[in-house]
């Protein structure tokens, strides 16, 4: 390292950093004996869920669709599955699987079983690490999801049997 200024020392790390690693930094010698011994702990680009992926809406998940979730660097597939958790409206949880095995900033979690049409589900994630990287999430991630409701027809207008004729012509 130097001395950019009288109070800035700048440390250039001799190897690239892994992300969502945790640094620890000690100074040593006699700058370690003038500032006792001074640490410094830091997490070089923490994880991030950046939350469903694609056309994916949180409040029409199809039933028995995969829910892709983004990361901001690749992860592991069975970290994923082994520290994200979806629960059903009965807080029962539901097992998840993935079809991927390698890292990627992209997972798509299949549900062991349909969810049920219109009903509320939760996905929370605790825990995790990107892939290679030994510090998890700062805090849980926690998304609502709603799985799309059945089509069908709720109403129709106009009602009853008043309905005019919408261009009638009498000669």
């Amino acid at each position: 390292g130097y001395w950019q200024d009288q109070r800035t020392l700048v440390i250039d790390p001799s190897t690239k950093l892994a992300p969502s690693t945790r640094y620890d930094l000690t100074l040593s010698g006699e700058l370690g004996e003038r500032t006792a011994s001074f640490k410094l702990s830091f997490v070089h680009q923490p994880l991030v869920i950046e939350g469903l992926v694609g056309q994916a809406d949180a409040d029409l998940m199809p039933p028995d669709g995969a829910i892709p979730l983004a990361f901001n660097q690749p992860v592991i597939p069975s970290d994923v599955i082994a520290r994200c958790k979806l629960s059903g409206p009965d807080g029962v949880e539901i097992p998840l699987s993935s079809a991927s095995a390698s890292p990627a900033a992209q997972v798509s979690l299949i549900p062991a079983r349909t969810l049920a049409a219109g009903e509320t589900y939760t996905i929370g994630c605790a825990n995790l690490a990107g892939a290679g990287g030994n510090a998890t999430l700062d805090k849980a991630y926690t998304l609502a999801l709603r799985a799309r409701p059945a089509a069908g027809v709720e109403s129709i207008e106009p009602e009853g049997t008043a309905v005019p004729a919408d261009e009638v012509e009498l000669a």
